[in-house]
């Protein structure tokens, strides 16, 4: 995505990153992650009906589905003490398998390959990134981004790199799949929301703390630009499919930027 940003307000009773952080769409159904319950909601999304409340590990965190639908994968946090990530069948509503990723603790940010054969997990704990086998739960690799608080990642669409925001640090971590080169990209106090645009040039991370979003080149991995987000507290960005607008979640101003 190229050129300047044109802010806009969009003002919600709701906080916008509630929303954003604990759904994801898997077909006809909201996800939603239930962090004091330890359970998974089925939401219809036309009705907004409870579909099913499926249990999952202590804390869960965060959510994603694979590429058709069926499954769902949940981040179980433990109080940034957990180990486990818990697979949901969304047909029949029902927890299929946990799969352990110790010693690395805290599991946090989680996505799912575009081929369905990686699931990724960020550890805030550890300071880790697990890539796990789906088709066995087996932990296939396990990086290092040497950064404090490793919260959301997001892969480029072709899967070769993935990048993680660290609120700790104010940085973004690149991992290079192919070849296991970390590098870290310092951004801003509090990187935490992050997102890839469609044709994988960019991405852009939120960082809280500076109330700021940064743009990210994905050829060469340096900041090209750096800007406010437009209220407080900035935690979340997602584009629009069509890749000509980012919509940021500020969460102490009770508005979305777009």
């Amino acid at each position: 995505m190229q050129g300047g940003f044109t802010m806009r307000m969009l003002l919600t009773g709701l906080c916008a990153a509630g929303l954003v952080a604990g759904a994801a769409l898997a077909d006809d159904l909201i996800l939603v992650v239930n962090k004091g319950e330890d359970t998974l909601a089925l939401v219809d999304a036309e009705t907004f009906e409870v579909m099913a409340t499926v249990p999952t590990g202590a804390n869960p965190h965060e959510v994603y589905p694979s590429p058709d639908g069926r499954l769902a994968y949940v981040s179980d946090y433990g109080g940034a003490q957990g180990t486990s990530v818990t697979v949901i069948d969304l047909d029949t509503a029902s927890a299929t398998a946990s799969w352990d990723i110790a010693p690395n603790r805290g599991p946090h940010g989680i996505w799912v390959s575009g081929d369905g054969a990686h699931v990724w997990v960020t550890t805030e704990t550890s300071g880790t990134v697990t890539e796990i086998d789906a088709a066995t739960g087996e932990v296939a690799t396990v990086w290092h981004t040497g950064q404090a608080v490793s919260h959301q990642l997001i892969p480029t669409p072709d899967g070769a790199k993935l990048y993680i925001a660290n609120i700790g640090s104010g940085s973004v971590t690149v991992i290079t799949r192919a070849t296991g080169d970390v590098v870290s990209i310092p951004t801003g106090a509090g990187a935490e929301g992050i997102d890839v645009s469609p044709d994988g040039s960019e991405v852009w991370v939120t960082n809280r703390g500076d109330a700021t979003v940064s743009v990210i080149d994905v050829a060469s991995d340096t900041v090209t630009a750096t800007f406010a987000s437009g209220g407080l507290l900035p935690i979340r960005a997602r584009f629009t499919p069509d890749g000509n607008e980012v919509w940021v979640s500020n969460a102490n101003s009770n508005n979305v930027a777009v």
